[in-house]
């Protein structure tokens, strides 16, 4: 618990009289942030370097949060408007509204377009270019086989990792910057 490990830093840090070792020691925190905590006991500026983590790591999830609600929300809502048995005629108009993204927005109402001319939904979805190909099939395939709200929830579990990992590099490319500005 939260508790628990806040109490066995406030410990450590009576012990050892280091802010880093106590994190160390607790492990549950990100490796960057215990080193940069580090960098900032040894250059004594602890102060700076926690206000520019707790930053770092607000912007951090605005990032996320922002391409999960562009994103992964809409394609989870999809799927559960199609498991729940909401026509999917129906649900593309809805969901078209919690896009926040004119791109994708416009595709969505793209691929809506193109169903209402009698296209299937996997190639309103190809020629919208929602997807790449792999996960055109996807679609295709769980079209064909009824389960075209299954593929909807593991295309937006995949396109939710795929967030993860993009941020993941971005902060990996900012982090060394970061370690040099406040050193």
């Amino acid at each position: 618990s939260y508790h628990a490990s806040f109490e066995r830093i406030h410990q450590g840090v009576k012990q050892t009289g280091s802010l880093y070792q106590a994190l160390k020691s607790v492990n549950a925190f990100p490796p960057y942030m215990v080193e940069m905590t580090q960098i900032g006991e040894q250059t004594g500026k602890l102060d700076q370097v926690m206000e520019q983590l707790s930053t770092y790591y607000l912007r951090e999830s605005k990032i996320k949060r922002s391409v999960q609600n562009a994103v992964i929300y809409p394609l989870g809502l999809l799927a559960m408007m199609l498991s729940s048995g909401y026509p999917l005629e129906e649900a593309l108009p809805l969901i078209s509204k919690v896009f926040t993204d004119p791109i994708a927005k416009a595709k969505v109402d793209s691929c809506y377009r193109d169903m209402q001319s009698g296209k299937t939904f996997p190639e309103s979805v190809a020629r919208a270019n929602i997807f790449g190909t792999l996960h055109n099939k996807m679609v295709q395939m769980g079209f064909l086989s009824g389960k075209t709200d299954s593929v909807m929830a593991k295309l937006a579990y995949l396109y939710e990792e795929e967030v993860d990992n993009d941020i993941s590099r971005v902060v990996a490319m900012i982090e060394p910057t970061m370690e040099m500005s406040l050193s």
